[in-house]
């Protein structure tokens, strides 16, 4: 005569084991879906190269919604990056080069951005300049960080006037 506690115990063993066993197997299917992602972003920036025509320039802009604007330019140099004494003498006669906020970047991450918006260099140049006072004196600002989305927790508090 059992009470069915012994009944439950194998009912809850056997439940938590097929849990256990559909967790491997959405763990085989992300690592499935990891590398279609993969494959996926690698064909898209294929596309990518193929639809878009870089250009040199100096732009404002913002990856999406929620992203801070920030200063970017492409620009074409005739030497190995680093190194200017280095002349390229067979093709390419030159390499694209691309930063967003003084950073350097892919030109393609560039020209793939929700909201471009030409400027001048001289206009590049003030925000820039403006980037690097942030830097040193407001390191929580969201401009320095364009590949993120901003937040106001990123930003110090505001304090009233007079206190």
């Amino acid at each position: 005569m059992g009470n069915g506690v012994g009944t439950h115990r194998t009912n809850v063993r056997r439940h938590s084991n097929r849990l256990y066993a559909d967790a491997l197997d959405a763990a085989a299917g992300a690592a499935e879906v990891k590398s279609l992602w993969a494959r996926a972003r690698d064909e898209a920036v294929i596309d990518v190269a193929a639809h878009y025509e870089l250009r040199e320039g100096c732009w404002v802009v913002r990856r999406g919604p929620g992203f801070p604007e920030t200063p970017a330019r492409i620009w074409r140099i005739d030497h190995e990056p680093g190194e200017p004494s280095n002349r390229l003498d067979r093709w390419p006669s030159w390499i694209w080069m691309a930063e967003i906020g003084g950073q350097p970047c892919d030109p393609y991450e560039i020209v793939v951005c929700r909201s471009i918006r030409p400027i001048s260099e001289s206009e590049y140049r003030y925000l820039t300049a403006d980037l690097g006072w942030t830097r040193e004196w407001q390191p929580s600002d969201p401009r320095l960080k364009p590949r993120r989305m901003a937040s106001l927790a990123d930003l110090p508090p505001i304090i009233p006037p007079g206190e």
